[in-house]
């Protein structure tokens, strides 16, 4: 490891991907090879400025549905990318050693989703880009987490509520957050 330990728990957020305001990071975050590939299929710099210039726009065709599924995997991958820790392989004379840099995440047992694209669209399949890849086995990302899902919108307040009763707090979260696997997809 290098640098300080990080935290146990931490939280962050990436201002520039979202599905709406911060649509455009999406287009920004991809390749260009992806993004030819992505424009083929969705015409995705037209559907991302529809989105980011009706901040109100709520899908309603399936093919609106198909396009906010996929800007929303594109945002959690590229997300958890940016903030898993790394392995890199290091030559010395006693051959091939791994260098890692940020937090191993994984061991980590549950991940949380929250928001509109997960409650009211697919939450297993666009959570299931966080885990790890075969083709980036360096990125140590989730092996096989549970999924639990926030549709109340609850983690906000249950964090303030943490500060003066965390015990009462995560029982509201137990009860509240929801498990999601793909026999409950919405």
């Amino acid at each position: 490891l290098t640098g300080l330990e990080e935290p146990f728990a931490k939280r962050t957020v990436e201002g520039d991907l979202g599905m709406r305001y911060s649509a455009s990071g999406i287009l920004n975050a991809l390749s260009k090879v992806e993004l030819e590939k992505a424009n083929k299929t969705y015409n995705l710099v037209a559907e991302v400025t529809k989105r980011r210039e009706n901040v109100n726009f709520i899908p309603t065709t399936s093919f609106d549905y198909k396009v906010d599924l996929f800007i929303a995997e594109t945002a959690l991958d590229v997300a958890f990318s940016r903030h898993v820790g790394k392995t890199k392989d290091v030559f010395t004379h006693f051959g091939t050693m791994y260098y890692q840099t940020g937090k191993d995440l994984t061991e980590t047992k549950y991940v949380i989703g929250t928001g509109g694209v997960l409650i009211y669209n697919k939450p297993q399949t666009i959570l299931t880009k966080i885990k790890s890849k075969p083709e980036n086995v360096l990125e140590l990302r989730p092996k096989n987490p549970k999924f639990l899902l926030d549709s109340s919108y609850i983690l906000s307040a249950m964090g303030l509520l943490a500060e003066v009763e965390p015990k009462k707090a995560l029982r509201i979260m137990k009860k509240m957050l929801i498990e999601v696997g793909e026999d409950n997809e919405t």
